[in-house]
């Protein structure tokens, strides 16, 4: 299986290529209008594109799944929540082959199979995917578009309350006796705002306040709440101490 991101520093964009290389399919996430770059890369990789998804509709950049759908065929794979103010238009009338997808929704792309998780936050028909590969309990990625940041960013509002509650519910554990409730996950930020703060707490995720600048993408850590620090994985380094804003 291979993961790649593909950066874009001019536009701050990142997309996704997601290939099964047993198969020689793969699946390409939130690309942009200018695909050559992605099909160069697929290329070298010995991959073809076969699908394109995007987490949401995009008002940054101009999305590239329409050229890659009337360009090469592949099939795309668009959100099916949003209703009529948040919906896809273009596809009507391009007669591309389009899936679209809800909420516990799954497709494969060889031998991986990809998960449809509703979580509007960023906008109100985003969509979030959880990637597993042949024969994974447990999913090796989660792609969110613009929903969870690495980095100092926390937003406010009932949306991101919505998107907390939204992913907390696939990928957190059930708590004993207490229903419609699920644990897990971290949020580590330079400074979050109360309401959400209160609302990570209360969908049984873990806010911190903390310095955040040495976290990056891909980055494993180790986590000591009682000790106040967080660790690189590899070296021990301290990246960064905190203290405890709720017992």
């Amino acid at each position: 299986m291979l993961v790649e991101r593909i950066y874009d520093e001019d536009l701050s964009q990142a997309a996704w290529l997601i290939g099964c290389q047993a198969t020689g399919e793969a699946l390409l996430i939130d690309p942009e209008r200018d695909i050559c770059r992605y099909l160069e890369i697929a290329e070298q990789a010995g991959l073809a594109i076969t699908a394109v998804t995007e987490t949401h509709i995009h008002a940054d950049f101009l999305s590239g799944c329409c050229e890659f759908a009337t360009s090469t065929k592949a099939r795309c794979y668009l959100s099916e929540h949003g209703g009529d103010d948040w919906s896809y238009t273009w596809p009507k009338q391009s007669g591309v082959p389009v899936t679209y997808v809800k909420d516990g929704d799954t497709f494969s792309i060889g031998n991986i199979s990809v998960t449809v998780v509703h979580t509007p936050g960023h906008t109100p028909e985003h969509i979030s995917f959880l990637i597993h590969d042949a024969n994974t309990a447990e999913p090796i990625g989660y792609a969110t578009g613009d929903f969870v940041f690495v980095g100092d960013v926390v937003g406010t509002g009932s949306s991101r309350k919505s998107a907390t509650n939204s992913v907390l519910w696939h990928m957190g554990d059930d708590i004993p006796w207490i229903p419609n409730k699920k644990e897990g996950g971290f949020c580590f930020g330079g400074k979050i705002a109360p309401i959400f703060f209160n609302t990570l707490e209360d969908s049984g995720a873990f806010p911190v306040e903390c310095d955040v600048s040495k976290l990056n993408m891909g980055q494993e850590i180790i986590f000591e709440p009682f000790n106040g620090k967080i660790l690189d994985a590899e070296s021990g380094e301290l990246l960064s101490s905190f203290e405890l804003k709720t017992p």
